[in-house]
């Protein structure tokens, strides 16, 4: 049995309810975003006709908001000679992005790499 209840807070936005929770929806007739537990959700549909479209657009996490967009990169991990690592795309070139950098870092083949 499921069971859902949308309650209309002020124009463009709704507390929904249900059985798995609870998440609130902004946007007009035919788009909105909707922010639950399982994730952020974009929705796209036509008025009236019942054909819509969902796609998971983002998580949340504990300290900050992460896109769900993910990308695949290889690397190779070198040593300085002082021992410092250093952390290479797949064409040898060093990679100097920090916010590239620490996603790498916190990944687990890295994790393993290092080992």
């Amino acid at each position: 049995m499921r069971y859902r209840k949308r309650i209309k807070i002020a124009k463009g936005l709704s507390l929904n309810l249900s059985k798995s929770g609870i998440s609130l929806s902004s946007g007009v007739r035919g788009a909105s975003v909707t922010f639950g537990k399982k994730g952020i959700y974009g929705n796209v549909g036509i008025p009236g006709t019942g054909l819509y479209t969902r796609k998971k657009i983002g998580t949340f996490n504990e300290s900050k908001y992460q896109t769900s967009e993910s990308i695949s990169l290889k690397v190779a991990l070198d040593l300085n000679d002082d021992g410092s690592i250093i952390i290479n795309d797949e064409n040898g070139n060093k990679i100097v992005n920090e916010s590239l950098l620490r996603k790498i870092k916190r990944s687990p083949e890295y994790k393993e790499g290092i080992k």
